[in-house]
């Protein structure tokens, strides 16, 4: 029909002027595309990258909007546990670790714990969140000192679910004082909720005190042991495979340095002749600490894997077992 409409209005605009066929020309067929001869700058097809990008931002907007439903329980370490969990419903009574086992809960401390100041300044609450897909080392925190592991967000969109482990009162001080026997970068946050105080004048110069020692960088040497790192590069590492070679490349990024600055030296001490690559990031508010070398990425590798390694353990073994016949499906299988 439209055509027949467009073959009519052309037969009875054959001596029309130009403009008044072109509006003629629109009312019909609005969403046409017009002949090159009536196509002004204006009206030139968009390029094939922003009807992409428009197709992307609707696709994006359609999965913010979708809602998954509430989540009842969540899987770990081959069997399933109902949320809320709490210490009391677990068949053995939490057990503070020591030695690696310690050490290890105590670099993933560095990287994704909290230590926040509870509603009243009645004391401080320590805490861990991670996605319901990888929820075995909250179950590690739990089992080791108590608390409980609660949602801590709706799944919405391409957001995953995410589980929070949390500890309060006396049980936070004591998981704290344990945490602190150890030397890491959040020591001093841990040795404040340990000796929280009782006057209120004393908890409110230490909350003022903990909230200033979340916006500044902490200086020593925090690599003391495999352990340490293995739990820090659950928490915050990077494992990739580039496009171009058969390589392995480990990343770091931090909001201070002292802690890449850190782990930096330890590698250094591992593997002498090999100096990993520091650089800022994003404008210099970030900092990034990786390693390229393909013989570094794998004593690395192999070295957190014998340490404990868990939630990265599979993308490590599929870079470790990465070469040029298999290339491009080991980058499949790393992003899947």
């Amino acid at each position: 029909r439209g055509s027949y409409k467009v073959s009519r209005m052309l037969r009875s605009s054959a001596c029309a002027r130009p403009c008044r066929l072109l509006v003629e020309w629109r009312r019909a067929l609005p969403h046409a595309v017009l002949p090159c001869c009536f196509r002004g700058p204006s009206d030139a097809a968009p390029p094939p990258t922003s009807r992409l990008e428009r197709r992307r931002g609707r696709l994006l907007a359609l999965l913010r909007s979708l809602r998954l439903p509430r989540p009842t329980s969540f899987a770990a370490f081959d069997n399933d546990f109902p949320l809320p969990l709490r210490a009391a419903d677990l068949v053995d009574a939490p057990c503070a670790p020591s030695g690696k086992g310690l050490a290890y809960l105590v670099g993933f401390f560095d990287g994704d714990g909290c230590v926040s100041v509870c509603n009243g300044r009645s004391g401080c609450e320590l805490s861990v969140k991670q996605s319901i897909q990888h929820p075995e080392v909250l179950l590690r925190y739990l089992q080791a000192f108590g608390g409980s592991i609660t949602l801590s967000n709706h799944a919405q969109g391409s957001v995953h679910v995410m589980l929070s482990w949390r500890i309060t009162g006396q049980g936070a001080r004591d998981a704290a004082t344990v945490l602190c026997r150890h030397l890491s970068l959040k020591r001093e946050q841990l040795l404040i909720a340990s000796r929280w105080p009782r006057g209120t004048d004393e908890r409110e110069l230490m909350a003022s005190r903990l909230r200033q020692l979340k916006l500044v960088d902490s200086s020593g040497a925090f690599v003391e042991s495999w352990e340490y790192l293995a739990g820090f590069f659950d928490a915050e590492g990077c494992i990739s495979i580039p496009a171009t070679y058969p390589g392995v490349r480990l990343d770091i990024s931090q909001k201070h340095p002292s802690i890449l600055l850190s782990i930096s030296s330890w590698l250094v001490r591992a593997w002498p002749t090999y100096t990993p690559c520091f650089r800022s990031i994003g404008n210099g508010h970030m900092y990034r600490l990786s390693v390229s070398k393909m013989a570094v990425s794998r004593f690395m590798l192999e070295r957190l894997i014998d340490s404990g390694l868990q939630q990265k353990r599979p993308a490590a073994e599929i870079a470790l077992g990465v070469e040029g016949s298999n290339h491009l499906l080991s980058r499949q299988r790393l992003a899947a």
